[in-house]
C-alpha cells in the first residue's frame, strides 16, 4: 500500500461514501491520510447513523468543516452542543444542520448559528428537551433559510421579530393553541407571507381559530400539515365551520389533519367535508386521520373530485367499510400512487377487488385493518407496479403469501409485523417467489412461530434486505445471527444497515461472537436482545444501539404509536389463543 502514490489513493477514496471512508480509515496509517486529505472536500457530512466518542466527533469536524471552502450539509445524532462543539459547527460555508436528540445545548448556540452561518439554508432540530430559550429573531441574519423545522418544549420559544423573507418551509411542533397563533401571526410578516409554501404544526389541539388564523394570513400555501395529540376531550375542537375554512387556500397542493391518540374529530361529518373537498379539487395529496363520523360518500367524493390525486390516506375511521370503493374503477384518479387505509377494521378483501384497476398503484398501506385475509392477497397479486406493501396485524396466512410470491410486482418495502398465523412455510414460500428477489426492508416482527428456518430461506435465496426487523420473534435464535453474519462476510457487496433483534429470546450470550469485526460490518443500527446488553457496547462501538425495546430507528414512530399498542395486544391475545 505504501507503494502506491498518493494520488491514486486519493482518486480511490474519493468514490468512497463515508461509511466506507470510515472502514477505510481504520485500516493503516497511509489509507488514513488519504482519507483525512478527502474530509475537507465532503459535501455531505451525515454522522446521524454513527455512533461516535467525543474527541473522534471533534477531530472529524475539526478536519472538516474547520478545512472546507465548500458547502455542508451536516447531519448529528445524540451530540452534547457546548460552546467547544458550536465553535466547530458554526461555520459560514454550513447550508444545512440537522440535529437529532442532541443535549445541552449551549446558551449562545442559536445566537452563534444565525450570526455565523449566514448561509444556512436549512435547519432541523429533532427532538429537543433542552431548557435553552431560542428566540426565532436570532435568525434573522440567515438571510438564505428556506427550511426551519424545530420540535421541541414551546415554552423556550421566543415568536416575536421573525423577519425570514426567504422561509419556504416551517415546521414547528408541540404548541398549544395560544402558541399556535402567535407563530402563525409572526410568520405571516409582509416580508414572508406570502413566500411561505408549506406549513407543518404539531399541536396539543387542532381548533377552528387555527385552521382560520393559517387560512386567512398565509393564502400561498402549497402543503398545509396539522396533527394533534389531544390528551383529553377539548370544548374547542375542530367542527364543520372550521374545516370549511380551508377552502379559502386555493393554490393548496397536499393537505394533512391527523389526529394521533386516541381520541376522534367528532364534530366533523360528511358535510364539512363535502364543502372543504368541493373548494380543493386542485389537490394532489390528502392525509386524514381519527375522523369517527364521516363515511363511505366523504372517501367516494374526495376520489371522485380530486382528479390529480397521487396519494390518498383515510386513516383510523371507524365507519369507512368496502363500499366507499364500490365504483373505484369509475372514480380512481389516474395517477393515484399512494394508498392509506391503515387503522379501519370495517374493510375487507372486497376492497382489494377493486383496487386492482389502479395500475400506477406503488405503495399501500393496510396496517391495523384485521379484517384483510389471504384472499385480499390474491387481488394483491395483480398490481404489478407495487413497491411498498404493509400489512401489520392483518389477518392473512401462509395460504395468502404463496400467490403474493408468485406476483409479478418487485417489491422494495414489505411488513408483516404481528400477522399471527403466518409461518415458516410461508416466509420460505414467498423468499422464493420473484416478488421477494428486490427487498430492501423487510419486518417481521411479532410472528410467534417463526424460527431460524425462515432467516436461512432469506440467505439460501439470495433475498437479504438493507433493513430486517425481527423484534418479539421469539423462536429466533443464534444460529439465525450467525447465518446472517457468515453470509454477509462471504458477500462483500451485501450491506446490512439496520437488525432488530429485540426480545428474541433464543439468543443467547454466546452470539456476542458474530457481532465483533469483520462480522456485519456495514451494520450502523441494531435492537439488542436482553441476553448481549451488557457486552454489545464494546463489539460495536461505533453502532446505534436500542436497548429498551423503543423504536428510535423509526422515523413515523411517533405516527404509528398507537398502531404498535394494539399490534401487540391483538398479537399476545392471538398468542395466548392459539396455545
Amino acid at each position: 500500500m505504501e507503494r502506491l502514490p498518493l494520488s491514486v489513493l486519493q482518486d480511490i477514496v474519493s468514490l468512497l461514501d463515508l461509511s466506507s471512508l470510515f472502514a477505510a480509515a481504520s485500516t493503516c496509517r497511509v489509507l488514513k491520510a488519504a482519507v483525512d486529505q478527502e474530509l475537507p472536500f465532503l459535501e455531505n457530512l451525515h454522522l446521524e447513523d454513527y455512533s461516535l466518542d467525543r474527541a473522534t466527533l471533534k477531530r472529524l469536524l475539526t478536519s472538516s468543516i474547520g478545512s472546507s471552502s465548500s458547502r455542508l450539509s451536516l447531519k448529528l445524532r445524540g451530540v452534547a452542543l457546548e460552546d467547544d462543539m458550536v465553535n466547530l459547527i458554526a461555520k459560514p460555508q454550513l447550508e444545512e444542520l440537522h440535529l437529532e436528540y442532541c443535549t445541552e445545548f449551549s446558551p449562545g448556540f442559536f445566537h452563534d448559528i444565525g450570526l455565523t452561518a449566514r448561509n444556512l439554508r436549512r435547519l432541523s432540530i429533532n427532538p429537543c428537551s433542552d431548557t435553552t430559550t431560542m428566540s426565532l429573531a436570532s435568525l434573522q441574519h440567515c438571510h438564505s433559510l428556506e427550511s426551519l423545522s424545530l420540535l421541541f418544549d414551546p415554552e423556550v420559544l421566543v415568536f416575536g421579530g421573525i423577519v425570514l423573507p426567504s422561509l419556504l418551509v416551517l415546521e414547528i411542533g408541540g404548541l398549544s393553541e395560544e402558541h399556535g397563533l402567535k407563530l402563525i401571526h409572526a410568520t405571516a410578516s409582509p416580508a414572508s407571507q406570502y413566500k411561505l409554501q408549506r406549513l407543518s404544526l404539531v399541536l396539543y389541539h387542532i381548533t377552528d381559530a387555527i385552521v382560520q388564523c393559517v387560512s386567512e394570513n398565509l393564502p400561498m400555501l402549497l402543503e398545509l400539515e396539522l396533527r394533534d395529540e389531544p390528551s383529553e376531550a377539548y370544548q374547542n375542537d375542530l367542527t364543520d365551520a372550521g374545516i370549511q375554512k380551508l377552502g379559502a387556500l386555493t393554490r393548496l397542493r397536499r393537505l394533512s389533519l391527523v389526529r394521533g391518540s386516541k381520541f376522534f374529530f367528532k364534530r366533523i361529518n360528511d358535510v364539512g367535508v363535502f364543502i372543504m373537498i368541493h373548494s380543493l379539487q386542485q389537490l394532489e395529496s390528502i392525509r386524514l386521520g381519527g375522523f369517527s363520523r364521516i363515511t363511505d360518500a366523504s372517501c367516494a367524493a374526495i376520489l371522485y373530485s380530486c382528479s390529480k390525486l397521487h396519494t390518498f390516506e383515510l386513516m383510523k375511521t371507524s365507519k369507512l367499510t368496502d363500499l366507499a370503493f364500490h365504483n373505484l374503477s369509475s372514480t380512481v384518479p389516474r395517477g393515484l400512487v399512494n394508498v392509506n387505509l391503515s387503522l379501519n377494521n370495517l374493510l375487507s378483501d372486497d376492497t382489494l377487488g377493486h383496487f386492482v384497476c389502479c395500475t400506477t398503484l406503488e405503495v399501500l398501506n393496510l396496517r391495523g385493518c384485521r379484517s384483510i385475509g389471504d384472499a385480499g392477497l390474491r387481488h394483491i397479486s395483480k398490481l404489478c407496479n407495487l413497491k411498498t406493501l404493509l400489512l401489520d396485524g392483518s389477518d392473512v396466512s401462509d395460504f395468502g403469501l404463496y400467490p403474493l410470491a408468485k406476483g409479478k410486482m418487485s417489491l422494495i418495502s414489505l411488513s408483516l409485523r404481528a400477522c399471527t398465523r403466518v409461518t415458516d412455510d410461508g416466509i420460505v414460500a414467498l423468499m422464493a417467489g420473484r416478488a421477494a428477489k428486490t427487498l430492501k426492508s423487510l419486518d417481521l416482527s411479532l410472528i410467534p412461530k417463526l424460527t431460524d428456518a425462515s432467516i436461512l430461506s432469506l440467505v439460501q435465496n439470495g433475498v437479504l434486505p438493507a433493513e430486517l426487523w425481527l423484534r418479539n420473534c421469539y423462536q429466533i435464535g443464534d444460529v439465525s445471527v450467525m447465518v446472517l453474519a457468515t453470509h454477509l462476510s462471504m458477500h462483500p457487496g451485501r450491506v446490512l444497515k439496520l437488525l432488530d433483534l429485540w426480545n428474541c429470546r433464543k439468543i443467547t450470550a454466546d452470539a456476542l461472537r458474530w457481532f465483533k469485526w469483520p462480522y456485519f460490518s456495514g451494520l450502523r443500527k441494531l435492537g439488542v436482545p436482553v441476553p448481549l446488553e451488557e457486552t454489545i457496547r464494546s463489539a460495536r462501538p461505533s453502532t446505534l444501539l436500542s436497548f429498551d425495546g423503543s423504536e428510535c430507528f423509526d422515523d413515523e414512530s411517533g405516527w404509528v404509536d398507537e398502531l404498535e399498542r394494539r399490534l401487540e395486544k391483538t398479537s399476545n391475545y392471538r398468542v395466548a389463543s392459539t396455545s
